[in-house]
């Protein structure tokens, strides 16, 4: 009796070790097999797949393709919200959402409250830096301040290192302390 009773044992389970998956079916086709309610119709708002959603990627993944979802910026590991996937062969997190691979743009936005030196004498210019998360060098950047700034102040913007933005201002005119204030910093990645 015992020996029936675990040679069935092992059969359930060797069975249930190879069995196919199916969601919305009886008859799955691959190992998982994830159909929407109305299987090849128009979609509906529960469709889909909810991948695990993280607030940070300063963790190692543990296996080549594992998916997660960014649900914001993570400045301070530098990566973009969106869907990221772990790569083994770079032992690093790769976003799917990069823009180098398609070809398109992918534009990338932040604030920053700076506070420049007063530019008096020989000082006629200063240099400060903002993170943008993503913005590497040569791609294209652009700044402006949120408030009106002294019309002989110019201000300009560029990428000096992975996300890094440097915004110089310059005097052309009498001598200034502006103010501190917030910029708005584009940066268009290609």
């Amino acid at each position: 009796m015992k020996h029936l009773l675990l040679t069935s044992s092992l059969i359930f389970f060797f069975n249930i070790a190879f069995a196919q998956v199916g969601v919305n079916t009886s008859d799955p086709n691959t190992t998982l097999d994830v159909r929407a309610i109305n299987h090849n119709g128009a979609v509906t708002n529960t469709d889909g797949i909810l991948v695990p959603r993280v607030n940070s990627l300063g963790v190692n993944g543990f296996a080549d393709g594992q998916l997660v979802y960014l649900i914001a910026n993570d400045v301070v590991n530098g990566f973009t919200k969106g869907f990221h996937y772990w790569n083994t062969s770079t032992n690093s997190w790769t976003s799917l959402t990069s823009s180098s691979s398609s070809g398109n743009a992918n534009v990338l936005k932040a604030t920053a409250n700076l506070d420049f030196v007063n530019l008096s004498g020989s000082t006629n210019s200063s240099e400060l830096t903002a993170i943008v998360t993503g913005a590497a060098v040569g791609d294209a950047c652009h700044c402006s301040p949120n408030t009106s700034l002294d019309l002989d102040l110019i201000w300009s913007c560029y990428v000096s290192s992975a996300n890094t933005v440097t915004i110089r201002i310059l005097n052309i005119g009498n001598n200034h302390n502006p103010p501190a204030t917030d910029f708005n910093i584009v940066v268009t990645e290609f």
